[in-house]
């Protein structure tokens, strides 16, 4: 998940900065070698913009044993690389030429004047032109920033398919990119029916699942007298650290609620409390 939102945050990053910098089809790198891998920064001409990508070994194979010059393809354009390695360690120069296939295909949305930054950007999160085509059948694809997006969290038809097998047909765009980039697979809604929750919106199954709630966490309040707790209930409940243990040892107590909302409301003092505890605790450290 982590992964997932820095990859969003680095995404409209190269976004906004791409409107500001004109980029060159051209640069140096520096690349390391770790175990199949290689790791590679690109700088371009202009000097003030940078790249990260990773490649497979074998794709430099010959640059690493004959120094020849090598091309990586992808659907969004090529990058060839020239230069010498030292142990892991490589450097050297590149040039990118873009796909004319996603040219035609980004004209067809309407895009007729193209920068070269949009070109790499589909290179960088390695945009899949077949997938692309029948994204947009299916009515996904309508600028190309939402072609970007769904590249960049490697979502397929496949993927959106398999969710209406679950019963979620017609997922908007919006809905598509939050369910992967929480993680969220296919199926996941569906563990939850035999406790009752027979369809859970879309929206809420991101929030659940970016919350980590699974069936056992449902199933540890239905044991001690909870059920059919309703879904905002259970997000509140697992966003203020609320666990079943927690509610047993507060009716032990003589602390008897009819409704999990009271606990919600109880564990939220608590984690207040204890937040404000750590901070006085390091303020006065600092202060001391």
């Amino acid at each position: 998940m982590i992964k997932q939102f820095l990859t969003t945050l680095f995404l409209l990053l190269l976004i906004k900065t791409s409107f500001a910098i004109k980029i060159q089809p051209d640069g140096r790198w520096i690349g390391s070698l770790k175990g199949d891998s290689l790791q590679v920064k690109v700088l371009y001409s202009n000097g003030i913009f940078s790249s990260y990508y990773t490649f497979k070994r074998q794709d430099f194979s010959d640059l690493l044993s004959l120094g020849r010059d090598v091309g990586i393809a992808k659907d969004a354009g090529t990058m060839t690389f020239n230069g010498r390695f030292d142990g892991n360690e490589g450097a050297g120069f590149f040039q990118f030429n873009p796909s004319r296939d996603l040219e035609s295909f980004l004209w067809s949305l309407g895009y007729t004047s193209l920068e070269l930054q949009d070109y790499l950007m589909f290179y960088l999160f390695n945009l899949q032109l077949v997938e692309a085509r029948e994204l947009f059948k299916l009515g996904y694809v309508h600028t190309k920033h939402e072609l970007l997006a769904l590249a960049s969290h490697s979502i397929t038809v496949s993927y959106i398919r398999s969710w209406s097998s679950y019963g979620y047909d017609s997922l908007s765009f919006q809905n598509v990119i939050a369910l992967k980039a929480v993680g969220a697979r296919p199926g996941y809604g569906n563990g939850f029916k035999p406790l009752g929750y027979q369809f859970i919106p879309p929206q809420i199954l991101v929030k659940m699942k970016a919350l980590d709630i699974w069936p056992d966490y449902i199933q540890g309040f239905n044991a001690i007298g909870f059920d059919a707790i309703p879904p905002n209930t259970l997000l509140a409940a697992k966003s203020s650290g609320l666990r079943p243990e927690y509610v047993s040892l507060m009716q032990l107590e003589g602390h008897y609620y009819s409704s999990l909302k009271e606990y919600v409301h109880e564990a939220a003092i608590e984690l207040t409390s204890r937040s404000k505890v750590r901070f006085k605790s390091k303020r006065d450290k600092k202060d001391f």
